[in-house]
């Protein structure tokens, strides 16, 4: 099964000190089912608003290539 995720910081794994960590959602998922999970979160967007928003983010994606799309924004 191939999975996107789609989201903010807290998708992509950005931590209050910096930097990223590497136990995300995405990494845990794909871990522990085996399957091809695609971390597309980027930090500090937003759903309707700026260069990475959600709006742009699903441009650059055709969710007809995955099996499954998991949207996950909400604390920007």
């Amino acid at each position: 099964m191939k999975i996107l995720m789609l989201g903010d910081s807290i998708t992509h794994g950005y931590t209050t000190g910096g930097g990223v960590t590497p136990y995300t959602l995405a990494s845990t998922i794909a871990s522990e089912t085996g399957n091809d999970v695609i971390n597309g979160g980027v930090d500090g967007t937003e759903v309707f608003a700026g260069e990475d928003s959600f709006t742009t983010e699903v441009e650059q994606y055709n969710f007809a290539d995955y099996d499954m799309v998991m949207i996950m924004y909400g604390s920007n």
